[in-house]
């Protein structure tokens, strides 16, 4: 069955989000998620939000190109890509503008960083505040500070450019979780300071977040699985539906916390 383009409430919904406005509003207890695929010899990213307890992901909207980064600014929803702009969703609104791919988002102490093609930006000044030899594919608070990852096989705490681990091979996420950092490399999870490694994964892993005092990852598989469990554990399982059979998914390529509030306002602008 494929996911519905368009989305029609039904009763358990209607429910859930009933119970959403008299709960916390900035609390975070939704999920966007972006899921590439690419017809047509072209990329596709739908972006969806999901309310755990209410079946399937509903989709907000479709963007035609491949969209590596989500975060949350100021209680708004932030995307960015391939198509170099950084966009507020619920508003459809450009916000800054690269010239290279933007593949990583951030927010740290208040702030909105965004990394691409060797530069990391602070997002709302333009201004450069590091610079890499290579792709920025992750970028990550942790304890009030920054750090970044990418094509450079390593983590770096961003503005005091000091390496705290070595991978050999691209990194591709980052995250904060229990006063603990962890980074996804060569199909691996590990803690990062530790070097311990904590999860293997048969395919990539292109994104993880914290969620409900529970880490999770997501890739080029179609479940997001809790990471820190030693039997797998699915959390979400998308119906894969016809566009995204095997030969046209490329996976999941970032998932943001969002609160009650912005879920239900992407959903009713969805409607």
């Amino acid at each position: 069955m494929k996911i519905p383009r368009t989305f029609i409430p039904g009763k358990k919904l209607e429910k859930k989000l009933e119970e959403l406005k008299t709960s916390d509003p900035y609390k975070p207890t939704a999920l966007a998620i972006a899921l590439t695929y690419s017809p047509n010899n072209s990329y596709a990213t739908d972006l969806m939000v999901w309310i755990p307890g209410t079946g399937s992901p509903v989709i907000i909207t479709t963007r035609y190109h491949h969209v590596e980064s989500l975060c949350v600014c100021d209680n708004l929803l932030y995307e960015a890509g391939y198509s170099k702009y950084i966009v507020d969703t619920l508003h459809n609104k450009i916000v800054a503008e690269r010239k290279d791919f933007v593949t990583s988002l951030c927010v740290n102490n208040g702030a909105m960083y965004d990394g691409g093609l060797e530069k990391i930006y602070r997002t709302d000044t333009g201004k450069v505040i590091a610079e890499r030899d290579g792709w920025v594919k992750a970028l990550c608070s942790h304890n009030g500070e920054l750090y970044d990852a990418g094509s450079y096989k390593q983590v770096i705490k961003t503005f005091d450019n000091k390496v705290i681990a070595e991978r050999k091979e691209w990194v591709y996420s980052l995250c904060s979780h229990n006063n603990t950092i962890y980074d996804s490399s060569d199909c691996k999870i590990r803690n990062t300071l530790s070097n311990k490694k904590v999860t293997n994964r048969k395919e990539m892993v292109f994104t993880m977040f914290s969620f409900n005092d529970k880490l999770y990852d997501a890739g080029m598989y179609y479940n997001v699985y809790e990471t820190l469990k030693f039997f797998k554990k699915k959390f979400l399982d998308l119906e894969k539906g016809e566009k995204y059979q095997y030969e046209f998914y490329r996976g999941i390529t970032a998932v943001q916390p969002i609160s009650s509030w912005l879920a239900q306002q992407l959903i009713s602008k969805a409607g």
